[in-house]
């Protein structure tokens, strides 16, 4: 009987993360909440024709409800992970005559093609390149696992680390990075467009667009996709996550913290995600955000009223040809 206790030992889990850095080849994830329960990556493309259904599908409803969300392919490169890490993998369920069918496809990104060549995670911590593998630096890092909707035909796949990409509606097939057919130059695109229900513009954004910090541009685009209006927003800080929108103007949040270079770089031997090496800009009101004025012309700046405590700014609007 010795020999199987031998066996049993030899088959026994070995530890995947040593001091948080994955370590062996085992394609077990960390055993952390991230990963657990409701977390749990699926790591699934395909098809289930005919589900089964709880009830009944009223015979009148006719179209198809689609979602992303970040999904890990392979084990993460550091323990400490978090679930905004994962590649964008997108769900269709087709209703019509009372049926429903499932299908689901992952974004096929530049990271997702490197790393199903290597058959690896190579894209390491958060939003910071350094802690990435050798074999990737340069490439394009979005999952474009944040939003998904619709644009002249095509899904528009998006995070707002990266440019959109293009997928097929019907077949959930990646047709590639979208530039707007060449009229937008800047590596970044919103993951929350705004859509005017009067004109159908689409009105989005980028950040981190030019070597400036904080630079931004604002960007609208008419129903046939033509660039009616681009401008360059000035500003101080690294992340502007929404936009709100109205009728005679609109708003840009401005976060207060700035990437700390030598602290991303360092966290390849710390643990953490990457906001963690992020610091408040030196003069920004402790709440840590700003509201940036956006005037839909290029008049006056709308200039919004500041909560409670807060700074309010407004900038007038560069208007750019191209980024």
């Amino acid at each position: 009987m010795a020999h199987i206790f031998e066996l049993a030992a030899s088959l026994s889990p070995v530890n995947n993360y040593v001091d948080g850095v994955k370590t062996s080849g085992q394609s077990a994830f960390p055993a952390t909440e991230v990963f657990q329960g409701f977390n749990r990556p699926s790591r699934i493309e395909g098809d289930v024709h005919d589900l089964e259904v709880t009830g009944e599908i009223p015979a009148d409803i006719d179209g198809t409800f689609f979602r992303i969300q970040p999904d890990h392919r392979f084990p993460p490169l550091y323990e400490s992970d978090i679930h905004f890490n994962g590649d964008g993998n997108v769900t269709a369920i087709r209703i019509s005559g009372g049926r429903a069918h499932f299908k689901q496809r992952y974004v096929h990104t530049d990271r997702y093609d490197h790393e199903t060549r290597h058959k690896k995670a190579l894209f390491g911590k958060y939003r910071n390149p350094y802690t990435d593998n050798e074999a990737v630096k340069g490439v394009i890092r979005t999952a474009a696992n944040t939003n998904i909707f619709f644009w002249r035909g095509m899904l528009l796949a998006t995070k707002e680390d990266g440019p959109a990409y293009a997928m097929d509606p019907d077949t959930l097939d990646t047709i590639g990075r979208y530039d707007f057919e060449g009229q937008v130059l800047s590596p970044t695109m919103t993951a929350h467009p705004k859509f005017d229900p009067k004109t159908g513009e689409m009105v989005c954004y980028g950040y981190e667009v030019s070597r400036v910090p904080g630079a931004a541009y604002e960007k609208r685009s008419d129903r046939t996709g033509r660039r009616r209006r681009q401008r360059r927003v000035p500003g101080h800080c690294r992340l502007h996550h929404r936009r709100g929108r109205r009728q005679d103007g609109g708003v840009l949040v401005q976060g207060a913290l700035l990437r700390h270079h030598p602290r991303l770089r360092h966290q390849r031997q710390l643990g953490g995600p990457a906001h963690d090496a992020a610091q408040v800009r030196p003069g920004a009101p402790q709440e840590g955000r700003e509201p940036l004025g956006v005037g839909p012309q290029r008049g006056p700046v709308v200039r919004p009223r500041a909560a409670p405590g807060r700074k309010a700014r407004g900038y007038p609007l560069v208007p750019v040809d191209k980024w």
